[in-house]
C-alpha cells in the first residue's frame, strides 16, 4: 500500500481504485524521482556497446598484432632498412607490453576515479591518433619505439581498459557471448 496522509476511504471511488492500482503494481508512489537504466543483455544500447567495443578491439589490437606487416616495410625501405630486425622489432613489442602491462594501472586509475573514464578515453583516442600520424614523419628508429610504441601503448591501454570495466554491466547472462564477440575483433583486425 501507498504511505499516504490521506486515508484511501476518504478519497473518491475513482481515486481509490487509482491509489489500490498503483499500490498493487511495481511503479513508484506519485512523485518519486525515477531513473531507468538501459536494458542489459538484449537491449539495443547493450549490443551498441558490443559492437562499438568490438571496432575499437579491432583497431587497438589489431595494429599491434599484424606488427609484423610494418616491420617487413621497415626492413625493406629506406631510412629504416640499415637497422637492425632487433631495434624494429622493439617498436611493436614495447606497444603490445605497454598494452597488457599497462592494463593493470590503469585498470586501477579508472577503479579509483570513474568520473574520469570517459575524458581519458578522449585522450587515449587523441594520442593514439596523433602518435600514428606523427609517426609517418619519423626518420630515426628510437622516434618510431617513442611513437608507434609507448604513446600507441599507452593510449590502447587507455580504450581498451573500459571495454573489460563495463562489459559485466551490459551483459549478464549473454556475457559469455558479448566477449566472444568482442575479443575477436583482435583475431580479425590483427
Amino acid at each position: 500500500m501507498i504511505d499516504s496522509p490521506i486515508p484511501l476511504k476518504s478519497l473518491p471511488g475513482s481515486l481509490q481504485r487509482l491509489a489500490r492500482s498503483r499500490s498493487s503494481s511495481r511503479d513508484p508512489p506519485l512523485g518519486a524521482n525515477v531513473q531507468e537504466l538501459p536494458q542489459i543483455d538484449k537491449g539495443k544500447k547493450a549490443w551498441a556497446f558490443c559492437f562499438c567495443s568490438f571496432i575499437l578491439e579491432t583497431m587497438i589490437f589489431g595494429f599491434v598484432l599484424s606488427y609484423g606487416i610494418f616491420q617487413e616495410y621497415y626492413m625493406a625501405n629506406p631510412p629504416f632498412n640499415t637497422s637492425s630486425t632487433v631495434t624494429l622489432s622493439a617498436i611493436g613489442t614495447t606497444a603490445l607490453a605497454l598494452q597488457y602491462g599497462g592494463c593493470l594501472l590503469v585498470m586501477l586509475f579508472y577503479r579509483r576515479y570513474p568520473d574520469l573514464i570517459r575524458r581519458s578515453m578522449w585522450f587515449g583516442l587523441a594520442l593514439c591518433s596523433s602518435s600514428l600520424c606523427l609517426s609517418s614523419f619519423a626518420t630515426k628508429v628510437w622516434q618510431l619505439i617513442v611513437l608507434q610504441g609507448v604513446m600507441f601503448g599507452i593510449g590502447g591501454g587507455l580504450l581498451y581498459v573500459p571495454v573489460i570495466i563495463w562489459l559485466p554491466e551490459w551483459f549478464v547472462e549473454r556475457r559469455g557471448l558479448a566477449s566472444g564477440l568482442i575479443f575477436g575483433g583482435s583475431g580479425i583486425g590483427g
